[in-house]
């Protein structure tokens, strides 16, 4: 079971902390941030990392860590998938998960803290159901903007404003925040502040609709956890995204030494009602330790993989998958680094492997040099190269593959007396193709039913880079 959950910024300051289970010192985030500072490569810390007294259970994003201190026996990936349904729903809330966004929204991270866990178990992690009992900071920016305009003249600040603030305050604690209602108040104060409230939402209907439709959550709730009823779109259309990521590693002579595929489908749906989807693929058998949305019918799936949901709404991860196929790679790296006594080589050929007509884009190729690297002067015929002095990094970034040229990056490297002449190199690739997939897995069509409208479909393939690394030398 989560004894805690700490989040730390890319300095190891703890800005917040949540227990469930006792009190967890502070003492592990010190612990562990000792770990992560002796590491070459902060990415590369293993997830779990064991103390004296806890298993440090840890996810990272680019700007902070979400560590949760796990004492007993316990699954690591049940740990490690409630730290990233953490993250999810911070970032459906905030857009962005960073230090000012975590800061900006204080309150509400608190709030989604307390209703994600129970005494160390996960309790409602289901992005609808958290709607529905926490407001999102939209409502507060009503209330701050019709607090600001009231501001702005005097005149129209009387005792009505005043109590009106008050009972749209009620309102949020009853309502939005998912606490029961006070009765201990007296008739008198609750007939004052419904007469205030009317007024004030009279006066401002921005607020009065956000409210209302949050007062409505508790008629709207539904036997299905991750929707609710009556969801009404103007729109009604579904997006989805079939993404596959490539982990490999290839040897300086070309050879694969490690390969995998890593995919998932990202669906973006905005559908009235309660439609029933049924979703089918060409080659059913290129999928491997499938891991499924809650929404899928397990039954149905296992007799012949065929994807029958109530989807969410809004944005989710409906399936993720292993393909153990041959992978032919799509684009090659073939990078050549010597290092001598007077300096350093440095060769790089970029290149298109398929001849189909997917454009090869967001190309970036990562060549960390080693500490005894002093100086570098590299040229590339396509793309943009930046150097960082202090990490000793150079990325160079092309926004597409050309097809009547081979890009190249070439130049030489000085060196200071520590140098190695065996010293080896990693480099690291990142890319994105749409419009295929490596595998040749493809969404070959998506019915609907229980709905009588007719939804607008869209369904895109994306291969993209995951871990890529090349040996230099």
């Amino acid at each position: 079971m989560i004894q805690s959950i700490f989040i730390l910024n890319n300095n190891g300051e703890v800005l917040i902390e949540k227990h469930y289970r006792g009190r967890a010192s502070r003492v592990v985030c010190d612990q562990f941030w000792e770990i992560i500072s002796k590491a070459e490569n902060k990415n590369d810390v293993e997830p779990i990392l064991p103390t004296e007294k806890f298993y440090l259970t840890h996810i990272k994003t680019p700007n902070l860590y979400f560590v949760a201190p796990v004492a007993g026996e316990t699954s690591p990936i049940f740990v490690l998938e409630f730290l990233r349904r953490v993250v999810d729903n911070f970032q459906r809330y905030f857009q962005s998960v960073t230090e000012e966004s975590l800061k900006e929204n204080f309150v509400i991270v608190y709030q989604l803290l307390e209703e994600m866990n129970d005494n160390g178990f996960p309790f409602i992690t289901e992005p609808s159901m958290l709607q529905d009992l926490i407001a999102t900071s939209d409502l507060f920016q009503s209330i701050r903007d019709w607090y600001d305009s009231s501001s702005s003249s005097p005149s129209s600040t009387n005792s009505s404003s005043i109590a009106s603030v008050s009972s749209i305050g009620n309102s949020i604690s009853s309502n939005s925040l998912g606490i029961g209602n006070n009765n201990n108040n007296s008739n008198n104060n609750n007939n004052n502040n419904n007469n205030s409230s009317s007024k004030f939402f009279s006066n401002n209907s921005s607020i009065s609709s956000i409210s209302s439709s949050n007062n409505n959550n508790n008629s709207n709730l539904s036997t299905i956890t991750w929707r609710r009823q009556g969801v009404k779109h103007a729109v009604n259309e579904l997006f989805v995204d079939l993404i596959e990521e490539i982990d490999c590693i290839i040897e300086a002579g070309g050879l694969t030494v490690a390969s995998s595929i890593h995919g998932r489908l990202e669906v973006q749906s905005h559908l009235s009602g309660m439609p029933d989807l049924t979703l089918f693929f060409n080659r059913t058998n290129l999928i491997e330790a499938s891991s499924l949305h809650p929404c899928v019918r397990l039954a149905r799936y296992q007799q012949d993989q065929t994807v029958s949901f109530i989807p969410p709404d809004g944005n989710f991860t409906l399936l993720t998958y292993m393909a153990h196929q041959p992978i032919q790679l799509p684009i090659y790296c073939k990078p050549q680094i010597a290092f001598g006594k007077e300096g350093g080589n440095v060769n790089v050929i970029l290149g298109q492997k398929t001849v189909e007509n997917e454009d090869v884009t967001d190309v970036i190729v990562i060549l960390p040099f080693p500490k005894f690297v002093t100086s570098t002067s590299l040229n590339a015929n396509v793309g943009n190269i930046i150097y960082d002095d202090i990490n000793r990094i150079c990325r160079w970034s092309l926004t597409k593959l050309p097809k009547d040229k081979t890009p190249v990056l070439s130049g030489k490297v000085s060196v200071d007396s520590t140098f190695q002449t065996n010293c080896t190199m990693t480099a690291q690739l990142q890319f994105e193709i749409i419009g295929s997939t490596v595998s040749g897995l493809k969404v070959t069509s998506i019915n609907m039913f229980g709905e009588n409208y007719k939804p607008f479909k869209g369904v895109r393939r994306i291969t993209r880079a995951g871990n890529f690394q090349i040996r230099c030398n």
